[in-house]
């Protein structure tokens, strides 16, 4: 299947009234419709999707305390406003940062979900100096959880965890509620988007690459890179399960991986040295928690 390529020239093109070289910075209104149709994303109306807004002109960055979390999987979840915004926030510190490599070639990698395409189309808008290609690539979609999927988090999470270290042979039972898919395996998982992440490492150290990759990524996937990483990025794509365990926070976050003293090596929290790595992976906004998903 060819992997479409866009340049973030060709997302701002379709703004009204606007140049790739004049388009302001913010993803607002008709503009941001634009950019993300461009990528195949609709972005749902300023009144849907937001259980969490306490006014529709001042959304807050964060969900409220205790939110009933609810496993995602591979459904395919539209970003709330507020994750948008978080997105736009990292975005803006990544650009920040790179000042000290102006020269720098940048990627951007994503699945072909909502959540991760407009998290691509929001990075690409403000690293839009670094005029940034924007590759879609199916393989990196998260894990499929069958019948888990939808179901309240801290009820399953000893079953989830258990699939991800322990039975890693063993599909989740079921189909998922929200999409009608059934499970998949973390060693179909493993093998499915490894490769992906082996090949991204291998394009940005090479030689004169001058590059940084920035994967668009679900959280999932950015627990799948470091345990290969840190079992010693083996060609079997062997995994240290310590890191596939859930995670207790699902705020947006920024990681990467940087070829150092012969080997690659992972940094959590890694936004203030972002332009010393090699890869960078970059969790989606926040999404939809409740049972309103969008399959």
């Amino acid at each position: 299947m060819p992997v479409p390529i866009l340049s973030i020239e060709d997302l701002l093109r379709a703004l009204p009234g606007r140049s790739a070289s004049s388009a302001s910075s913010a993803l607002v209104g008709v503009g941001h419709d634009a950019i993300y149709s461009q990528i195949g994303v609709q972005h749902p109306p300023a009144n849907q999707h937001r259980p969490y807004v306490s006014s529709p002109t001042t959304p807050p960055l964060h969900p409220p305390p205790d939110p009933i979390l609810r496993e995602r999987g591979a459904s395919n979840l539209s970003m709330l406003p507020e994750g948008e915004a978080q997105i736009h926030t990292i975005g803006r510190q990544i650009a920040k940062q790179l000042r000290l490599r102006p020269d720098v070639k940048v990627h951007l990698y994503t699945s072909a979900f909502d959540r991760t395409k407009k998290t691509a189309a929001i990075l690409a808008d403000e690293l839009r100096a670094y005029d940034p290609k924007v590759e879609v690539i199916p393989e990196l979609a998260p894990q499929s959880l069958g019948s888990l999927e939808g179901q309240q988090s801290s009820t399953v999470r000893s079953t989830v965890d258990r699939l991800r270290t322990i039975t890693t042979n063993t599909k989740p039972n079921g189909v998922s509620p929200l999409t009608g898919q059934p499970g998949e395996s973390t060693d179909h998982y493993r093998r499915r988007v490894l490769p992906v992440i082996e090949k991204l490492l291998t394009t940005t150290t090479a030689p004169g690459a001058n590059l940084i990759g920035i994967v668009c990524d679900h959280s999932s996937g950015m627990n799948l890179v470091r345990a290969w990483l840190s079992a010693g990025t083996k060609p079997t794509f062997t995994l240290d399960t310590r890191y596939l365990r859930s995670a207790q926070s699902d705020a947006p976050r920024v990681d990467g991986v940087v070829w150092r003293n012969g080997k690659f090596v992972y940094r959590t929290a890694a936004l203030p040295i972002v332009e010393q790595m090699n890869l960078v992976l970059v969790r989606h906004g926040m999404t939809e928690f409740q049972t309103d998903h969008k399959g």
